[in-house]
């Protein structure tokens, strides 16, 4: 397989479902506490995501060490910036052979990776492969087990939807494992699964150490990882959110309702209540009301 071929696989187009939603069979389903379910049999080891209906999905946490994984998952990202510029998988310390090898285990139809980052009281993110043929994309999801079903955060298929995550909630996120949970603990990990939905139009000026620190932590070697965190910083989506209303597309700030507006920030973002707002809120470290 070609690098054109994975190029074009990771930039496909959004699956023409009636729901526009991520679906995953039920079949063989047992349900578990924690808004995820294990089949017994449509594939060794799957897991399910309560509140949708079709897709055999699979553990992805082991690609993770897998040689090709960033340049991958993180092309996204890569294809915004510099124009012109050919994508290369050196800039993650891969070769072109690793990359296209694993290119074929993400976009396999017959299984859609997922990658689970549990976070404070109960939520987890999720990043899911969603594999039908011809119709590649990534959906981006948080899960609780009081949620009847999972959100969508953020979904890309060639074009980007869903207000994403501020850097604040990020870097949040990737700091705070809940370790207790199944899915990814390492913060490296977790920083960069999450950056392909950091959507911020001013960063700190820490953002590329940070970003430089988790791709060395990860086997990028450190004298590429500088230009390559730039690179992915280049290619973060503008802020849809406005700063003054609230602190972030998620984790709240002041309260919008003092300025006349009916709902918060997070509940404007989820279809989810105040009160599992504030919730997520907190577990965010912050407050509907901070």
């Amino acid at each position: 397989m070609s690098l054109v071929s994975t190029d074009q696989r990771a930039l496909g187009v959004r699956p023409k479902s009636a729901s526009g939603r991520l679906i995953l069979s039920r079949n063989g389903m047992e349900s578990s506490p924690s808004g995820l379910a294990v089949s017994t049999t449509c594939h060794p080891d799957p897991v399910l995501i309560r509140g949708n209906d079709h897709g055999p999905l699979v553990p992805g946490e082991p690609l993770l060490d897998r040689g090709g994984f960033w340049a991958n998952h993180l092309l996204a990202m890569c294809s915004l910036t510099f124009e012109g510029e050919r994508w290369d998988p050196e800039w993650f310390g891969d070769d072109s052979a690793d990359t296209d090898a694993l290119s074929e285990v993400l976009f396999d139809d017959r299984s859609w990776p997922v990658f689970r980052i549990p976070f404070d009281a109960g939520h987890t993110f999720l990043i899911v492969y969603r594999n039908f043929v011809g119709d590649y994309g990534i959906d981006y999801l948080l899960i609780h087990p009081a949620w009847s079903r999972a959100e969508v955060v953020a979904s890309f298929d060639g074009d980007w939807s869903g207000p994403g995550f501020s850097w604040r909630d990020l870097t949040y996120i990737s700091g705070t494992p809940e370790q207790v949970a199944v899915g990814v603990q390492d913060p490296a990990c977790r920083l960069l699964l999450l950056l392909p939905v950091l959507v911020e139009a001013e960063l700190p000026a820490d953002a590329t150490a940070v970003v430089h620190g988790a791709l060395v932590a990860v086997g990028v070697p450190s004298d590429i990882a500088q230009e390559t965190a730039e690179r992915l910083l280049e290619g973060r989506r503008c802020a849809s959110w406005q700063v003054g209303v609230a602190g972030s597309p998620l984790s709240g700030g002041p309260d919008p309702t003092a300025a006349g507006e009916p709902e918060s920030a997070i509940l404007s973002a989820l279809n989810i209540t105040r009160a599992q707002g504030g919730l997520l809120a907190r577990a965010l470290g912050s407050s509907l009301n901070s």
